[in-house]
C-alpha cells in the first residue's frame, strides 16, 4: 500500500496540490515533494497527503479521527478530523475509519501533542461481533 500511495502522490501531484482541501494539508503536514519521498520508506511517518492519496489507492473514503488534545481551535484537528473522499470511489465503499496518535508520546499538559502514525478503527459490528448482550433473569 506504501508504494501504490507514493505513485499515485508523484503520478497525480497537479490534482492534489490543488485539491480543495490542499490549503489546509500544506499547514498541517510536510511538504508535499518530502511526503512523496517518505511514501516510499517503511520507517517514515505518515501524513494527511499520503491519507488523501491512499483514499484513491483503495477507493474509498477515510475518515480522518484525530484526537482533540490541543483543544477545538488546533489546525491539525480541524483540517485533519473529516472524510478524505477519492476521485474514484467503489459504488459501495462505506469509509475506512482511522485515528491519528503518536507512537511513544502521551498528551501531556500545556504541551502540545503532535500525531505521527494512524491505525484503523473498526465498530464491533461490523465484525460480525454481537454487542447486545442479553442477561438471563431466570432464576
Amino acid at each position: 500500500m506504501r508504494y501504490l500511495t507514493c505513485i499515485q502522490l508523484v503520478k497525480n501531484m497537479g490534482a492534489y496540490m490543488n485539491h480543495p482541501i490542499s490549503n489546509g494539508l500544506y499547514l498541517v503536514s510536510s511538504d508535499y515533494d518530502e511526503a512523496c519521498f517518505d511514501a516510499g520508506i517503511s520507517e517514515a511517518f505518515s501524513n494527511a497527503w499520503h491519507i488523501l492519496a491512499l483514499s484513491d489507492v483503495i477507493m474509498r473514503p477515510i475518515r480522518n479521527i484525530y484526537p482533540n488534545v490541543n483543544g477545538e481551535k488546533d489546525g491539525a484537528r480541524i483540517y485533519l478530523n473529516k472524510i478524505f473522499y477519492p476521485s474514484n470511489p467503489l459504488e459501495s465503499a462505506s469509509p475506512l475509519t482511522i485515528l491519528w496518535y503518536s507512537i511513544g508520546k502521551m498528551p501531556e499538559p500545556n504541551v502540545y501533542y503532535n500525531v505521527n502514525n494512524f491505525v484503523a478503527v473498526t465498530d464491533v459490528t461490523e465484525r460480525g461481533l454481537n454487542t447486545n448482550r442479553q442477561q438471563s433473569t431466570k432464576r
